[in-house]
């Protein structure tokens, strides 16, 4: 099961334009460990990717509540949230930023496949 979070920053002043996305990745056979992989860049450009083995599931939940304070810090706003996602109450308590709706559904920045499914390095994006 995956469990992804999308976050933006962007401004104009400081010619800031991040994208920033964390996918936490839930074992399916017993001993296996969680998967956190993080995919990052200037929206427009090519994407970093870094992948966390982590042990148990209280440690990778430690592990994502740092990373998503660290965004926080640094001005990202949530766009986008998988249902269930196992943050998304603390998320709402903590009152995270997010992005403005409008009641419109925010295109993902990430709808596009990534390195593993097409069997090659990490792909080169162009959003816009």
């Amino acid at each position: 099961m995956l469990h992804t979070a999308e976050f933006i920053a962007v401004s104009a002043a400081e010619n800031r334009r991040r994208r920033y996305r964390i996918v936490l990745m839930v074992p399916t056979e017993p001993g296996e460990p969680y998967r956190i992989v993080t995919q990052w860049g200037r929206i427009g450009g090519r994407l970093r990717r870094r992948e966390e083995l982590i042990a148990t599931r209280a440690s990778a939940l430690d592990r994502l509540t740092q990373r998503l304070q660290e965004r926080r810090s640094r001005g990202y706003l949530l766009t986008q949230l998988s249902d269930g996602h196992p943050l998304s109450k603390w998320l709402e308590e903590t009152d995270f930023p997010s992005a403005p709706t409008n009641g419109v559904r925010q295109l993902s920045l990430f709808d596009v496949a990534d390195d593993e499914e097409l069997g090659v390095g990490s792909p080169q994006l162009t959003l816009f």
